[in-house]
């Protein structure tokens, strides 16, 4: 076996067998190895060590008089002994390491003959003072590990899509054959990613944030991020949404629902999900926000720059889980909204404050039965006066807030079916799988965005099954659910088909007519108690119906598909279709992604990182070690450059040069040093003046975009976009859509 095929880079030395009959070599085989450079003698006696159960290690290195390096040493990785001083040391937080130094001979020592260019060995030591590893285990001395680029490229993809570290190792092993045949360990891994983790926020998470999301904007001139910051120049609040999230809620915002529970990032931070649903009848993904507390003036902020991000488009319904905080705020900044506490919630807190059974299944009742608001006060006044609540506080608490939960408040209130925060839990379980509580604020960017395109392509394939399928006519009405099965999607036409066959079991009790309005008053099969009234007036086309069916859902009832079939209708009346539950409320062009961009830079410091749990840390006791002192004098209370004894020194050596006609010599030479003014960065140099100039050119980007056809083309979306706000975002002062915006709140 020669040179080059030992020390070649074609031979693939992670499969070589242990004691391979070709590296048996003796001292006079390696004497007469020869190799063309330092890298390809390392190489040979790495896999030498590999095949015989040693690991190896670099040494020191010999240079001739023109720095050309023409020796080199490679050593045994147990040479030499571990210094006297770490056992000796007083100070000692951790316990020893173990030993892995033997003072191992073992070595192999090479010259370059320059005659002919090649690397000679010059000595070589073969026999080693320790044993060797385990047959099979050499492969984890650390010499012989080494991460490829196609593992590292391949760690990086996975984590892109928020893939644990241990399953992709799980996954490499698996397709490898082993843990073994990887050729590196799990600690590898978790260090390399590490690295990459850091480097990603080498100028601070925040920044690094920051720098993302104006990458972002870059790409999509209708993503928008505002944050503001605390009094220490630290991240605050922060709220951002991408160009889809906002056409979405041009066209889904009448109903909004956020929630504030999930806590998973390293600094403890609430995170904000805002949602709501859309034309499918699916959770869809309006924004989010990160706070820093969740108190009144946080989550204020917050809604109060929503509202300027979505061009002040206000929510008909606010769902929300019932803290007192949001309440406020809610009532603060959006007052004409009706909010709507989470239903599960309520139904929670009776369940902990009411033990009674009976008064928890009147609690129930009034908060899903469909009943008067008379008949809800009877109720009360009733279950106060039977179960003796008169001096409950609680009760009293709930009745206070009876506007919203109480079904009988909110049964004529548009929700689009939407009556819990479930769907915001549901999100943060999707969350969950991505996150951890190490994450950071980047991370958890990132991890959000996969969520937006897990939830953007399940929107995607309903639409396609909505406009590419044709349903099953099943009903007597066909003409009418054929009418209803062209405009609505297909998740809500099996809602739109219950009510079309609901209407067989609607039975007419008398109609009365009065100029072109004919109403019906009608009863349901099995329910002979309950009398609806309904209109239609057949000049205008309006279907009026009392049990305030289609103004809470958006779809017509059974007892208005019954006066259709009365009427001889052959298509849902144009005004009973709500735009939100089309199949054609967004234009096809919205359904897409974007892509990861890096933008300018831009300095915030980072938010304070929450303690863990555990224990606190006690003070380092530093009178356990050695004191630094000064080496001139040896005392404790100074150093070498603040020592008074050399302060002296210098004073009389220039008083000396002085006195000699030298003192212009020696200001000339000060002169020449670099003071501390030489490291001020100018106006036009630095990151500083980079971020400026970068930042008018993305102003002058986004004017550019929204000159012409930019707000034509979002109102052709389905966006109400109106010329005010397109005024505003053109102002060049006002960082807003291409670049991120700082808003500066006092009370932070």
């Amino acid at each position: 076996m020669n040179a080059e095929e030992v020390g070649g880079n074609e031979v693939q030395e992670e499969h070589l067998p242990e004691g391979e009959p070709g590296f048996d070599l003796s001292a006079d085989d390696i004497l007469n190895q020869v190799w063309k450079s330092v890298e390809d003698a390392y190489e040979f006696y790495r896999r030498y060590g590999r095949v015989n159960r040693f690991g190896v290690r670099k040494g020191d290195s010999g240079k001739d008089s023109h720095s050309n390096v023409v020796r080199y040493q490679f050593f045994c990785n147990k040479e030499g002994l571990r210094e006297i001083k770490h056992y000796n040391r007083i100070d000692r937080q951790r316990g020893h390491k173990p030993e892995t130094r033997t003072g191992c001979k073992a070595m192999l020592s090479i010259y370059l003959e320059k005659s002919e260019q090649k690397w000679k060995v010059r000595k070589v030591v073969l026999d080693h003072n320790h044993d060797l590893a385990p047959v099979g285990m050499s492969y984890l001395i650390r010499s012989h590990r080494k991460m490829t680029d196609a593992a590292k490229a391949h760690i990086d993809g996975m984590h892109a899509y928020g893939i644990g570290t241990s399953k992709i190792l799980g996954h490499m092993a698996g397709m490898s054959g082993g843990y073994s045949l990887l050729g590196f360990l799990k600690k590898d891994a978790y260090n390399y990613a590490d690295k990459m983790r850091r480097s990603r926020i080498a100028d601070g998470d925040a920044n690094a944030t920051l720098v993302y999301l104006e990458g972002k904007a870059v790409v999509d001139p209708m993503y928008v991020a505002r944050y503001n910051l605390t009094k220490d120049e630290r991240l605050g609040n922060m709220v951002w949404a991408d160009g889809n999230s906002r056409s979405d809620f041009q066209c889904f915002g009448d109903v909004l629902a956020f929630d504030s529970t999930y806590r998973k990032n390293r600094y403890k931070r609430p995170v904000v999900i805002f949602s709501g649903s859309n034309n499918h009848k699916q959770t869809t993904i309006f924004g989010f926000g990160l706070l820093i507390d969740e108190t009144v003036s946080s989550y204020t902020w917050m809604l109060q720059n929503l509202l300027e991000v979505m061009c002040q488009k206000k929510p008909c319904v606010v769902v929300t889980d019932g803290d007192k905080a949001m309440i406020k705020a809610v009532k603060s900044v959006l007052p004409e909204a009706t909010h709507h506490l989470c239903a599960w919630h309520v139904e929670k807190n009776v369940t902990s404050n009411v033990k009674d059974e009976r008064l928890r299944s009147l609690f129930k009742r009034w908060l899903y039965m469909d009943m008067e608001v008379n008949e809800f006060k009877e109720d009360w006044a009733a279950a106060i006066e039977e179960f003796g609540l008169h001096d409950s506080s609680w009760a009293r608490h709930m009745h206070e807030k009876r506007k919203l939960w109480v079904k009988a408040y909110l049964r004529d209130k548009f929700c689009a079916r939407f009556q819990t925060t479930s769907r915001c839990e549901g999100i943060n379980a999707v969350v969950n799988k991505f996150s951890k509580s190490s994450h950071t604020i980047l991370e958890l960017v990132q991890n959000l965005e996969l969520v937006v395109h897990e939830y953007r392509n399940k929107e995607m394939l309903l639409q396609f099954n909505s406009i590419y399928t044709n349903p099953v006519m099943t009903t007597c009405l066909r003409s009418i659910e054929i009418a209803a099965a062209s405009v609505y999607t297909r998740e809500l036409f099996a809602y739109v088909r219950k009510e079309i066959e609901g209407a067989g079991a609607v039975n007419l009790l008398t109609k009365k007519r009065c100029l072109n309005t004919t109403v019906y008053y009608l009863e349901e099969y099995e329910k002979p108690d309950v009398q609806v009234m309904a209109a239609f007036g057949r000049s205008t086309g309006k279907l009026d119906c009392q049990c305030f069916f289609w103004e809470k859902n958006g779809y017509p009832c059974r007892h208005m598909f019954f006066m259709m079939k009365a009427a001889h209708l052959q298509e849902i009346p144009e005004r009973l279709v709500l735009r939100r539950w089309r199949k054609d409320a967004k234009d096809i062009d919205q359904y897409g992604y974007e892509r990861d961009t890096r933008g300018t830079k831009k300095v915030v410091r980072d938010p304070k990182v929450a303690n863990p749990k555990g224990a606190p840390r006690l003070a380092k006791q530093r009178q356990l070690g050695k004191r630094r002192r000064c080496a001139n004098c040896k005392h404790v209370s100074h150093t070498k450059r603040k020592c008074p004894q050399d302060r002296g020194k210098k004073s009389s050596a220039a008083n000396d040069a002085d006195q000699h006609g030298v003192a212009g010599a020696e200001c000339q030479d000060d002169s020449s040093r670099m003071t501390p003014a030489s490291f001020k960065r100018e106006p036009g140099h630095g990151n500083a003046g980079n971020y400026a100039r970068n930042l008018d050119d993305l102003r002058r980007q986004f004017a550019d975009s929204t000159s012409g056809n930019y707000v034509g083309n979002n109102a052709k979306a389905g966006c109400t976009f109106n010329d005010d706000w397109a005024n505003e975002v053109r102002m060049p002062a006002c960082v807003y859509v291409s670049s991120l915006k700082a808003c500066d709140d006092p009370s932070i």
